[in-house]
């Protein structure tokens, strides 16, 4: 119940405000330094609130508001409970209390207490008896008294920027000596199947050859990959990142292999493009799924994107571009088998 009419909180401009009590769930509409409250109580949730710590966390919203500049600030206090008679003790003095039985789907307005909130009633008693799916709610995002937004570590791209940082911190030492880690690093045919240094298809994958390498890799994965994190979530991007970097790696170990049986040379290679590439690649089952539109995203940018990427390295020399392929689609096949989409509340106009 309580999940239910906070998705339709949300969806009438209400704003989620974070808390750290896991019982009260509060939410806040600002319209012209009025400030309306809505304060859902969870008896599920801890059984043992009691009427005084309702009424504490009432105040303590009501002054945090009055700190941030507002003239006024009404707060509904909504209690959901199965036990109608220790939920109705919890309302004490104040004016705007309800009560929502969650087994008999039903608003009890204790003697007393306000009819009516500025014409919330008739939008809680519709919501509460109306159906819903659970997935529709999807997730919310928690705002401060000012409105903004809130992010917590679990929303932020922490892989994704992780990488990012030591892909620059990387380039500078090896700037600082270019021989060490080329040398050992690079994704060298000779090193992984004579000398077994499989470590290099890890380690190749944080190698750039000069600036514009490293600028033009980092710029795809700072916009695209945070994107696809946040889909994926922290680990599937872990595994899809890397595991189509290695794939690409292998790819072009292949390629090396055909070149020398055709008595050619074959030369190391370095650059993360075959995991930004897989990043990529997974990017478009991604936008596939979710009807070719994500975020500013659309699935035609995208592949143009990548088609243009891939034509230049075809075009120019000393590209790997059998790492570009493979990770492309080893990224595609990886997130087809990742990812799963994410629900998303439709914008709907006001139940009334």
């Amino acid at each position: 119940m309580k999940r239910q009419i906070s998705y339709y909180l949300g969806q009438n401009g209400y704003l989620k405000m974070l808390t750290n009590l896991p019982e009260f769930t509060v939410f806040f509409k600002r319209e012209n330094g009025f400030i309306s409250v809505v304060e859902l109580v969870d008896m599920e949730e801890n059984p043992y609130v009691t009427q005084d710590i309702v009424h504490d966390v009432t105040q303590k919203l009501t002054w945090r508001f009055v700190d941030q500049g507002a003239e006024e600030v009404h707060c509904l206090t909504l209690v959901v409970a199965t036990d109608q008679e220790r939920a109705l003790a919890l309302g004490g003095q104040s004016y705007f209390f309800w009560v929502i039985d969650k087994e008999q789907k039903q608003l009890l307005i204790p003697e007393g207490k306000a009819e009516d909130f500025y014409g919330f009633k008739e939008l809680l008693e519709t919501w509460i008896t109306a159906e819903f799916d659970e997935q529709q709610a999807g997730e919310s995002v928690a705002y401060g008294v000012n409105g903004q937004p809130i992010r917590n570590l679990r929303s932020q791209p922490l892989v994704n920027h992780g990488i990012f940082v030591l892909n620059v911190l990387v380039f500078t030492f090896c700037t600082l000596v270019p021989d060490v880690l080329y040398n050992y690093g690079s994704l060298s045919y000779e090193g992984i199947f004579q000398k077994g240094e499989w470590y290099r298809f890890l380690t190749c994958l944080f190698l750039h050859g000069d600036m514009s390498h490293l600028v033009s890799n980092m710029l795809m994965l700072f916009f695209l990959g945070n994107i696809v994190e946040k889909e994926l979530g922290h680990f599937k991007y872990f595994i899809l990142y890397f595991g189509a970097g290695i794939a690409g790696g292998a790819a072009s170990l292949y390629m090396k292999h055909l070149e020398i049986l055709n008595g050619l040379e074959a030369v190391g290679s370095i650059g993360a493009s075959g995991a930004v590439f897989g990043m990529m690649g997974g990017l478009i089952w991604i936008l596939i799924r979710n009807k070719g539109k994500l975020a500013e995203l659309s699935l035609m940018r995208v592949l143009f994107l990548i088609f243009y990427t891939l034509y230049g390295g075809l075009m120019s020399t000393h590209v790997d571009n059998a790492a570009h392929f493979g990770g492309v689609l080893t990224g595609f096949v990886a997130a087809i088998l990742l990812y799963r989409k994410k629900s998303r509340p439709e914008k709907k106009e006001e139940i009334r």
